[in-house]
């Protein structure tokens, strides 16, 4: 089981058997761009920011004060939260405790976005017992894919806080997130 998280617009999702992710944040700037650990801010003028909190059924303030709000925007896959066990790398190892999960099939996620170039940070933990290589999976953010994502390999073992940044445009008003 995975876990991720994103940047300034904020989502946590996770996917079992060979996708997972937890946390999701997305930044975007007046010339827009997007964060993942689904955080999401657009900045014109002012900062707002949006965090979602993966497969949480309850919103969450993490150390800077910052709320994540319970899972939402999702379609398909499984909310779980299995433990409290610590999750290096991190300040806020709340936000990787729930996810999403699918066993063997894709769930996704759609967020109301205003158009524009984001910066979207996905923060991921493997949390479920897999070593390098059992869990490999596709992120693909508005159609920037990071492929054969394992991360156990990438953070260098189980419950270490991983954070992937892809650079989107958002064109239709929604930002699109995948894990397959």
């Amino acid at each position: 089981v995975l876990s991720a998280t994103v940047g300034t617009l904020t989502n946590t999702a996770y996917v079992s058997s060979t996708t997972a992710m937890s946390v999701v944040s997305a930044t975007a700037y007046t010339s827009v761009t997007l964060q993942s650990n689904l955080t999401l801010s657009k900045t014109i003028g002012i900062n707002t920011l949006v965090r979602i909190d993966v497969g949480s059924s309850v919103n969450y303030t993490d150390h800077n004060g910052n709320v994540w709000i319970a899972d939402t925007g999702f379609t398909g896959g499984n909310p779980y939260t299995p433990d409290t066990n610590p999750i290096s790398n991190t300040l806020d190892p709340a936000i990787y405790w729930s996810y999403r999960y699918g066993d063997a099939s894709a769930f996704t996620y759609a967020y109301a976005t205003p158009n524009g170039a984001y910066q979207v940070n996905l923060h991921f933990a493997e949390r479920a017992g897999y070593v390098a290589n059992q869990r490999v999976f596709n992120v693909d953010v508005e159609g920037t894919v990071i492929p054969n994502l394992d991360v156990y390999s990438a953070a260098g073992g189980s419950n270490i806080a991983l954070i992937k940044t892809k650079y989107v445009t958002v064109a239709d008003n929604q930002l699109n997130m995948s894990f397959t």
